[in-house]
This record gives C-alpha cells, sequence and structure tokens, in this order.
C-alpha cells in the first residue's frame, strides 16, 4: 500500500481554435484577414477593425493545471525480509521509528536522496555500511546495524541499531546517532567480551572537521534490560589523522 502526494503546476496553453491545419494554410489565414480587413477599413472605418479583433478572438488562452505525483511508501510497519541462509536481509528492510530519528526503508541497501522543492519537504538518503554480530550478555543474538545518512549538506551522520535477532525476529535493543566526522562521527562499533564497544572521533586538537587527532572509547553493557555506559571512556591518538569509519573485522 502506498500513499500519493502531489504538488499542483499551473501552465497557460494559447492555442487557435478555428485557424485552418499547418503552417503554411495558417499563414494563409491571416493574409486573407488582413487583406479583408484593410478593405472594409478604406470602406468603413468601424467595420474593419471589428472584423481584425474577430479574428484574433479565434485565439483563446486556458490555465492548466498539472499534478506532479510521487509514490511514498510508509513506514509505520515493520517489514522483515530474509536471504537464503534464514538471515534477517538489513539490505531490504524497514527500519523503525526511535527515540533520536525516523523510520525508512533501505531496498537493495539503499534509499535514495530527494531534494525538496516548494510545498515537498523531500526525504533524507540512507545506506547500508556495516552489519555485525557477536556476544552481549543479556541477548539472544546480538546484531549491530550501521547506516550512513545523506542529509543534502556536508554533514554525514551515521545511525547504529542493535537488534536482538531472538526467533528471527529483530528488536531494536539500543540505537545511536553519531555526530559529524571530528565533532562525533563513529570510528567504529563492535561487540567484543559480552560488551559493546563504541568509537566516536573527538574535535580537541582536530585540523579541521575531516582530520581529527584523537578518538573516544566507550563501553557498554546490558544490565536490568538498560544498555549503559559501564567504563571511563578513554581519549587515544587517531594514527591515521582522518575521519573514516572502520567496518567491523578492520
Amino acid at each position: 500500500m502506498s500513499l500519493l502526494r502531489s504538488s499542483i503546476h499551473r501552465r497557460v496553453n494559447c492555442y487557435q481554435y478555428d485557424a485552418p491545419n499547418g503552417a503554411g494554410a495558417g499563414v494563409l489565414f491571416w493574409i486573407f484577414v488582413l487583406m479583408i480587413s484593410l478593405r472594409m477599413m478604406m470602406r468603413n472605418l468601424l467595420l474593419g477593425p471589428v472584423f481584425l479583433i474577430a479574428g484574433l478572438g479565434s485565439i483563446s488562452c486556458q490555465v492548466v493545471e498539472q499534478a506532479t505525483v510521487r509514490r511514498v511508501t510508509p513506514t509505520n510497519t515493520l517489514v522483515i525480509s530474509t536471504n537464503a541462509q534464514d538471515a534477517t536481509d538489513f539490505a531490504n528492510f524497514a527500519f523503525p521509528q526511535t527515540e533520536q530519528w525516523e523510520s525508512f526503508v533501505l531496498k537493495n541497501g539503499g534509499s535514495p536522496f530527494i531534494r525538496g522543492s516548494g510545498t515537498d519537504e523531500g526525504q533524507m538518503g540512507y545506506s547500508l555500511i556495516d552489519v555485525s554480530s557477536g556476544d552481549l550478555k543479556g541477548l539472544t543474538k546480538p546484531t549491530l546495524v550501521v547506516v550512513s545518512v545523506t542529509t543534502g549538506g556536508s554533514a554525514t551522520p551515521l545511525l547504529v541499531y542493535l537488534f536482538d535477532l531472538k526467533d528471527e525476529q529483530p528488536k531494536v535493543a539500543w540505537s545511536m546517532v553519531s555526530g559529524d566526522r571530528a565533532e562525533g562521527g563513529l570510528r567504529r562499533a563492535f561487540l567484543s567480551d559480552g560488551k559493546l564497544q563504541i568509537e566516536v572521533y573527538e574535535s580537541e586538537n582536530s585540523r579541521g572537521d575531516c582530520c581529527p587527532q584523537t578518538y573516544a572509547t566507550l563501553t557498554f553493557e546490558l544490565r536490568d534490560g538498560t544498555l549503559s555506559q559501564t567504563a571511563e571512556s578513554h581519549l587515544l591518538p587517531n594514527p591515521k589523522g582522518s575521519a573514516n569509519f572502520y567496518k567491523s573485522g578492520k
């Protein structure tokens, strides 16, 4: 099921009702009108202009309304797609709304960015960039999913989802929205030793948004059903001096 959004654009069409078909015939038609008008003006100053106005009256303008329609797929229903290995296919998946971010749907690993115009707000673009699994105490089958966001500007935040795939039904156990590059951009996200590890870039001593010199490590554990930071963050030097995201296993 889909919704239809439309915007109305007005266009003025001018056309001639009774002119003969063809460019040549149209020229002859107007020559005939002008000749008759001149002859009438020579005989009667009033009838000539009246006939010419009548000829011009054969042209009419009409306002035509055109509707530009864009099909929008609602994302309020969680869609689960599976691949041949009976695992959740996050490349074709409806990500539910969270406290930090809106819902969206990926198809073949992405969703196009649509720039807004007029009253149409457009939509963000999304790309699946990493899926990894591991061990996290308290969850049956924890899986981390990272999605990049195209905002239409220079900022590129990353979305991190921690799913529990118990009974192959993905449920969001935790999520976060990273900052942009040196301003809290995501460096790595992975599961290790029963804990969730997050690395984010810090702006301290950075050489612009592109070139953070340090990053912070954050450790989370699941306690009483809540994922909480359990260790003090550590600030480490960024060896490459870039704001790249490193996929799992790298």
